[in-house]
């Protein structure tokens, strides 16, 4: 799904990647870790196409080519504050242009546990942390895309949202998708990952 070939990136004029490579199969969970600043978010915001001052090849397979990649910022969820649930996804749906009944807006929350009369009404800006990565992970999902780009994607959630976020993973990774996880606590989906990587 991804090929990367001695990839070269500096930031601020010091060397952060030399010579990297690295590939990434179809059903593949790849767990970037590493110490804080060894460059696991610079990597995934490269993949994504949010960084383009490199030297090297990021080459991705025909499918991706056509689909971009869905990514899950560590600091951000990608969600607007006066909005709500519903309206977020929504937007974002249409935004990224793929096809989508209402049906599978009200599924996809009722997945998450975003789906409460309350809830359904109150804007994001007044969300716990662990219900904007909810809504965050569940945008991600409602996307459908081939291969996942995760930073920190357990910041906020509890016990059942982390349950929640190791089966939608299953299921993804099930339809030979592919994930790259960034994340320093991975004991409760250490059955789903393929490989680690260390930077």
């Amino acid at each position: 799904m991804i090929k990367v070939r001695n990839l070269k990136f500096s930031f601020q004029q010091l060397p952060l990647f030399q010579n990297f490579s690295l590939d990434l199969n179809p059903g593949e969970l790849l767990h970037l870790k590493g110490p804080n600043g060894s460059g696991k978010s610079t990597l995934l915001s490269l993949l994504a196409g949010l960084r383009r001052n490199y030297e090297g090849e990021i080459c991705f397979s025909d499918e991706l080519s056509k689909t971009p990649l869905a990514f899950l910022a560590a600091e951000h969820n990608g969600l607007y504050q006066r909005l709500t649930a519903r309206e977020n996804i929504q937007f974002w749906a249409e935004l990224e242009g793929f096809p989508f009944q209402v049906q599978d807006l009200n599924e996809c929350l009722k997945y998450w546990g975003l789906s409460h009369p309350w809830i359904r009404q109150m804007p994001v800006g007044r969300f716990s942390t662990g219900m904007k990565r909810r809504l965050g992970l569940a945008r991600v999902q409602l996307a459908k895309r081939p291969c996942l780009l995760l930073d920190e994607p357990l910041n906020g959630l509890d016990k059942q949202g982390i349950a929640i976020f190791k089966a939608m993973l299953e299921k993804h990774l099930g339809a030979q998708g592919s994930v790259i996880l960034v994340s320093h606590e991975t004991h409760s989906l250490q059955d789903l990952i393929s490989r680690e990587l260390s930077l």
